[in-house]
């Protein structure tokens, strides 16, 4: 199966030597030969959430792929008024979280926690549709987004739009205190498992720490 690619999503492999019947790609094609439009004929994922299996190392980072998929969404956005051209994309303390990788995405025009699946976890839920997830701090609701060029993921909104922040050194500072107090447990004798934390619970932790 030499040059063969795992969907980081579903697992699904293809393998140059089959071809996919599915878009009707003709054995013997490379995977870097598949049209621009191909995508994981089994959960939808785009390319970009391909790696080469076993020990071979990818050939793109994926926090560095989330990163310019959304800087590419940023161009688009560049001349809406929400957009706050003082700050940057970025991706922060991003760590394993239920199989997958839960970070803070921060952009001109919002901040927020993003869920990215793993390989073993289930599929995120549809475009728009919730999930609720158990942090240390309590439970944060989750909703399904795609993202162009990287396909499936949770996103639970922090800041939108983002026009208090002055810079992204600010910006990036307020993402890392967020994920701090989120990961860390209340201190209670007897604290309940994880309940609801609404945004202006948790912004009332961040205001008490300045």
């Amino acid at each position: 199966m030499s040059g063969a690619r795992e969907c980081g999503v579903c697992w699904y492999l293809y393998d140059p030597a089959l071809g996919d019947d599915v878009w009707q790609i003709e054995a013997g094609t490379p995977f870097e030969a598949l049209p621009a439009h191909w995508r994981c004929p089994k959960c939808d994922s785009a390319m970009e959430r391909f790696l080469p299996p076993k020990d071979e190392p990818p050939a793109t980072a994926p926090l560095e792929t989330l990163v310019k998929a959304y800087e590419a969404v940023a161009e688009r956005m560049r001349e809406l008024p929400v957009f706050n051209p003082a700050l940057r994309v970025d991706a922060v303390g991003f760590r394993d979280f239920e199989g997958g990788s839960l970070g803070v995405v921060v952009t001109p025009w919002f901040m927020n926690l993003v869920l990215l699946p793993g390989a073993a976890t289930p599929p995120p839920p549809a475009e728009g549709e919730a999930r609720w997830h158990a942090l240390p701090a309590g439970s944060c609701e989750f909703f399904g987004a795609r993202l162009e060029g990287v396909g499936s993921l949770e996103s639970c909104s922090l800041f939108s739009p983002v026009a208090q922040f002055e810079s992204p050194e600010v910006a990036r500072a307020t993402a890392e205190q967020t994920l701090e107090l989120l990961f860390t447990a209340p201190v209670e004798e007897n604290p309940p498992a994880t309940p609801p934390l609404s945004r202006r619970e948790l912004f009332g932790r961040l205001l008490s720490r300045e």
